[in-house]
């Protein structure tokens, strides 16, 4: 229904940007939906809008993101450069290039851009986040140091810019990645994500967030926790306001691969492409 009203509401109102920006966001409306093609249906929903912005930066920057989630990522590429171009101090617009290098195989290009992006401010609300995407790229890069720098820096619970939800998401998927790519297991941060979740994230409500509050149970065996989220998440779905069929399949052997060793048996392989 949120979807359908979306589309009626901006095919009416094509320059409504909070309801553009709820419908374009990868983990908005439709990018949260869980539907099968919804990469695609956002990039083509930002195609039906383009000629209402003209050249805006802010939507340029999100068409850009949209575009290349669908793996267009040479027309991706252009319009983030020319969003950029028109706004460089935009974090949409930084957050865009970000994800159109990492999605391209750009490692060197990203790096560098956001090295030199990140004179942000530390307090604005996408400093954490921008660190973790720089942090990938320091993993694959094999420069170790300089991702756990980056983490203790910017994406510790305690130092992150961001709310719960990224704080939980960012946190997990770096020290995910780490041990993916061979590096040991830090258990008093997963400890302390594990306990911030609890405070913080006591019900589930965003499928991404969950996945990661998901991934910190499983770590600390927490097999309760797990049959509880489990339960509140098949709740909201019979509901209708809840669409986790991938959370569930992970949750269903989170705890079974966490006490096997998933992530040690994974041991210098290369971390996930898919950025966030």
């Amino acid at each position: 229904m949120a979807i359908a009203a979306a589309y009626t509401h901006l095919k009416a109102w094509p320059r409504d940007a909070l309801v553009v920006s709820s419908a374009a966001n990868p983990n908005g409306v439709i990018g949260g939906s869980g539907r099968i093609g919804q990469k695609h249906q956002i990039a083509a929903l930002m195609d039906s809008l383009a000629p209402h912005y003209s050249d805006d930066f802010w939507f340029l920057s999100y068409h850009a993101m949209a575009l290349s989630e669908d793996g267009q990522l040479a027309v991706a590429r252009a319009k983030i450069e020319q969003s950029l171009a028109a706004n460089p101090n935009n974090a949409h617009g930084a957050h865009g290039f970000a994800h159109v290098c990492y999605e391209g195989g750009e490692l060197d290009a990203a790096r560098t851009f956001l090295t030199t992006w990140l004179t942000y401010p530390r307090e604005g609300f996408f400093y954490g986040h921008l660190s973790w995407h720089l942090s990938l790229c320091e993993i694959q890069a094999g420069e170790w140091t300089r991702a756990l720098r980056l983490y203790r820096d910017a994406m510790a619970l305690d130092r992150h810019s961001g709310g719960p939800q990224q704080k939980m998401s960012d946190g997990a998927a770096f020290l995910w990645r780490s041990e993916l790519a061979g590096h040991p297991r830090d258990a008093a941060a997963w400890r302390a994500l594990y306990d911030y979740a609890n405070a913080a994230l006591p019900r589930p409500g965003s499928g991404l967030a969950d996945l990661h509050v998901i991934l910190a149970q499983a770590v600390i065996r927490d097999d309760a926790a797990l049959d509880a989220r489990a339960r509140q998440m098949e709740e909201l779905a019979r509901e209708g306001r809840y669409r986790p069929a991938l959370t569930f399949r992970l949750r269903r052997g989170a705890s079974r691969r966490s006490n096997t060793g998933i992530f040690r048996r994974d041991r210098g392989a290369r971390p996930a492409h898919r950025g966030k």
